[in-house]
């Protein structure tokens, strides 16, 4: 495995590894943000996810409708997930919430370690503290500790998607087949990061996690017909609904995507979907050029992922899967220019402020101090939140790095 850095391809920055110390730094500060605030500003978020599972399990063992029921605290948080892993909640709900946040917590923590030693194996040589922080950032960077805290499945998504990305480089195809399978059958968008799977011509991969899904929605379908018909009418419709934003940017749901932006300027309906779309593709089939080097191939998988990122309409959290591929191409790019941009996009994708809370924070607040925050929260972060130009920013250094990479290849073919 070629492990080294780029060097020699673009005069980068003599402060290269010092862009990437701060960018994954500044991952770990806003980890510690994301929890004093969840913890200080609201509570009621701590373990609210594993909440949800436990209601649902205990709704599927007492005959109840899974996809009706929520916790007594929390009227407007439904499970969201297809029958298999409804049934995997019953023991959740066997247990009680304080039970499935400790074995979820557990569960997420192993995740995360497995993700970091993926990485860490594809890592050009760091001295032992850079490796440290590179593996930390990866455990408790701000939406990873987000999802710690709330006791989200995201982590477990990220391994399944991202981790089955980083096995397809090590030569594994069937793994990486069965996690980026698995992937898209608990939650469907991780399908997206499939395209990329295609460019580099895994077909393996592509089949076993076709096969996957298709024997997912079996097992839901022996677990219950009506139990899958009501999962796909009241779940996997509403999220691809764009009804959120029929009457322009909304406060709540805080989604980290660019219909907001789209939205602001008059779209509306399906042309959410292909304005995002529209917007996004062109820098990730950029990426797809080169493919068979690290850093070609790296690039493209961290663009992928971004901009999977930046067209769904997803929480802030939800960025644990891009955490890795971040850190990884952060440290395989150092000494190329396009450091300086990937690192200034990271940090703004740790900069999570969603508009609701903060215009609900506001109220709270004194004068002036109340009255700016309510403007930033509906005049910008309603519209456009810094984690969204970060994945921009993003995007463009991986196309920046990839372009470089490209034009050195094909000079050295040619001559």
């Amino acid at each position: 495995m070629d492990r080294r850095p780029i060097t020699d391809r673009a005069v980068g920055p003599a402060n290269g590894r010092l862009w990437v110390r701060i960018a994954l730094v500044g991952g770990l500060l806003a980890g510690v943000g994301s929890v004093l605030s969840l913890v200080l500003v609201r509570p009621d978020q701590i373990g609210i996810a594993t909440d949800v599972y436990a209601r649902a399990g205990r709704a599927l063992l007492d005959g109840e409708a899974v996809y009706a029921v929520h916790p007594v605290d929390h009227p407007g948080f439904r499970f969201r997930y297809p029958p298999v892993i409804a049934v995997l909640a019953t023991v959740y709900g066997a247990i009680g919430p304080t039970g499935a946040f400790l074995v979820q917590s557990g569960v997420n923590v192993l995740a995360l370690l497995t993700l970091a030693w993926l990485v860490d194996d594809r890592l050009p040589p760091l001295p032992a503290t850079d490796r440290a922080l590179a593996g930390l950032t990866i455990l408790v960077a701000g939406p990873v500790a987000s999802a710690l805290v709330m006791g989200q499945l995201s982590p477990l998504i990220a391994l399944s998607a991202v981790g089955g990305c980083l096995v397809a480089l090590s030569g594994r195809p069937r793994r990486a087949g069965l996690g980026l399978g698995l992937a898209a059958f608990v939650k469907v968008y991780p399908a997206g990061a499939w395209a990329w799977l295609a460019a580099k011509r895994s077909w393996r991969a592509l089949a076993v996690a076709v096969l996957v899904v298709a024997g997912g929605w079996l097992a839901s379908l022996a677990i219950g017909v009506d139990l899958t018909q009501a999962y796909v009418t009241t779940v996997l419709l509403d999220e691809s609904s764009t009804a959120a934003f029929a009457d322009g940017p909304s406060l709540w749901p805080g989604a980290v995507t660019l219909m907001r932006p789209l939205a602001a300027l008059g779209v509306r309906g399906t042309g959410l979907w292909i304005g995002a779309l529209a917007i996004v593709a062109p820098p990730v089939l950029a990426c797809y050029r080169h493919l068979d080097d690290p850093v070609g191939v790296e690039t493209a998988l961290l663009a992928t992922v971004v901009g999977l990122l930046a067209v769904v309409p997803l929480e802030s959290f939800y960025f644990t899967l891009a955490v890795p591929v971040l850190v990884l191409v952060a440290v395989r790019i150092e000494d190329h220019p396009a450091i300086r941009p990937l690192a200034v996009g990271t940090l703004l994708v740790w900069l999570a402020v969603p508009p609701g809370p903060l215009a609900a924070l506001a109220t709270s607040l004194p004068g002036a101090l109340g009255g700016l925050t309510q403007w930033v929260a509906e005049s910008v972060l309603r519209r456009i939140q810094a984690p969204l130009v970060g994945s921009l920013l993003v995007l463009g250094a991986c196309v920046w790095a990839n372009h470089d990479l490209a034009g050195e290849n094909s000079e050295t073919e040619t001559a």
